[in-house]
């Protein structure tokens, strides 16, 4: 038998691997909507564009067939330590009843079982992941025309074009199609998949080691928030041959979709032997199974609501790596747009402290309330080293800047280029030169209104009351130089220029 917790958490490392294929391909498409260049009518650049669609195409073929090995080698191991845990669990039960099961590993018919079940999981998988393939230059092709259809609009200027398409194709993912067209995100379909395959398959397992034992009668798992049909039957005992007094395999539904061990299905079952065994719960407790509840903050929260608000952290997790994933798609691109890489070195910041505090958030919800933290399924990538070693540098600014807001100093984060008034050859201030003298000039204190602070909070996602102009003052052994630039509430700072610059007397 495996629990129903079992299989809510079977396949984490399945997704793993799929999770991390997502966001390569997703960075991908990113990196190749900017090296397409700038969005005109020229043949030029639909050249640009078919050749970067055709290179995305081979790229994300050789990433799917790459990823298939990894995907089998732990495929197998999944089923194979399921399959082992499941007939251990109902093994013990028949030895108690005086009988003495073939270990798994030593019965053919077991091993054949196993052998189709992985067989038939790994077909499909691979099957449906090379539509990924299709799908993601399908991607990279509505995203490239909706930007350019922004742009020659004059909707909105080429970088925000580009942000507004990254940050739906890391909104999605990339997709599985099915032959009827349906459309599941990756690793969402991978993981029905598995799970679907790893209980069906051990579910025969069962079957055929009950036919084994002679045993006629199993008692279904039961579980908080099952689906309703499967309400009336979790929990309860059924005769395989269909006796009298108890459930049928047609009153469960077994072989069927939507049924027992169908598409999605937590329930397993293990052998009960009347006058011995002792059901795991009487009608009573599976009545009151959806009111357990946890608590978190001081209340208490169905355990089934608790999980849809565990899975929605997740999501929401998931959602800013890939996001990040996209980022880094613009920052590893052939671009030379200096506006482009600041503002997204800024965006990146931004979200890579919104993750963290997420990820905080989520952490204590799980300690709160007890329920295990899927680590894999918010990792959505498993994150790149490169791309988490950037994220977290990026966050700890970010908390270093707004524990700077109200200092007098901060540091200079764009290295500026100037024209020295003697020699007339152009020299630059380094970056992270200290600024003293700091004022806000609108927004914030001043009493002034900021007129840019809607459009950055809009190209910020965030609010414009979080955006002050503010300068300071850099001084040189030769130079003193008022410096202007933006700066939010939450800790970004951008349009770093030099407003005026002074010889020293």
């Amino acid at each position: 038998m495996l629990s129903p917790n079992d299989l809510e958490y079977i396949a984490d490392d399945i997704i793993d691997v799929y999770s991390k294929l997502n966001e390569r391909i997703v960075e991908d498409i990113a990196r190749r909507l900017v090296n397409a260049g700038t969005m005109t009518e020229s043949a030029r650049w639909q050249i640009q564009v078919a050749q970067e669609a055709g290179l995305l195409y081979d790229n994300v073929l050789e990433m799917v067939s790459d990823n298939m090995e990894l995907s089998k080698k732990t495929v197998n191991k999944i089923f194979k330590d399921a399959a082992i845990e499941s007939l251990e669990f109902d093994d013990t039960i028949y030895k108690k009843a005086g009988l003495n099961p073939i270990p798994i590993m030593q019965s053919e018919n077991m091993l054949n079982i196993l052998k189709e079940g992985l067989s038939k999981t790994n077909w499909n998988i691979s099957n449906l992941c090379m539509t990924t393939v299709a799908d993601a230059q399908d991607i990279f092709t509505s995203a490239l025309d909706e930007a350019y259809l922004d742009v020659i609009s004059g909707a909105f200027d080429y970088n925000t074009a580009i942000f507004n398409a990254i940050e739906k194709v890391s909104a999605e993912g990339t997709h599985i199609v099915y032959p009827s067209g349906y459309k599941s995100k990756l690793d969402v379909a991978v993981r029905k998949n598995v799970v679907t395959g790893i209980s069906q398959t051990t579910g025969t397992m069962q079957l055929e080691r009950a036919h084994e034992m002679k045993n006629d009668l199993m008692e279904i798992t039961a579980h908080e928030g099952a689906r309703p049909t499967h309400a009336l039957w979790q929990g309860k005992i059924v005769s395989l041959s269909g006796r009298p007094g108890y459930l049928s395999l047609t009153d469960i539904g077994y072989g069927k979709p939507d049924g027992f061990k169908g598409i999605n299905c937590r329930h397993d079952w293990f052998p009960f032997y009347e006058g011995i065994s002792q059901r795991a719960y009487s009608d009573k407790e599976l009545k009151n199974l959806d009111n357990q509840t946890v608590r978190y903050n001081g209340q208490d929260i169905k355990i089934y609501d608790a999980r849809q608000m565990q899975r929605g952290m997740e999501a929401n997790i998931r959602e800013l790596k890939r996001e990040l994933a996209g980022y880094n798609g613009i920052l590893t691109s052939n671009t030379d747009n200096q506006g482009l890489i600041e503002e997204t070195k800024s965006k990146f910041a931004l979200k890579s402290n919104q993750l963290k505090q997420k990820e905080k958030i989520l952490a204590d919800f799980s300690k709160q309330t007890g329920l295990f933290r899927d680590v894999s399924r918010e990792r959505l990538n498993k994150f790149d080293k490169s791309v988490a070693q950037k994220a977290v540098h990026a966050s700890k600014n970010i908390e270093n800047n707004k524990n700077m807001l109200y200092n007098n100093t901060t540091k200079l984060e764009k290295q500026l280029m100037f024209k020295d008034l003697e020699s007339e050859l152009m020299s630059f201030i380094p970056l992270h030169t200290e600024i003293t003298n700091i004022k806000d000039i609108a927004g914030g204190n001043s009493g002034r209104v900021f007129r840019k602070a809607e459009s950055l909070a809009n190209m910020y996602n965030t609010s414009p009351k979080d955006w002050i102009k503010r300068v300071g003052k850099i001084e040189s052994d030769k130079y003193i130089f008022d410096i202007h630039w933006e700066e939010c509430k939450l800790g970004i700072k951008t349009g770093w220029k030099i407003k005026n610059k002074k010889l020293r007397r």
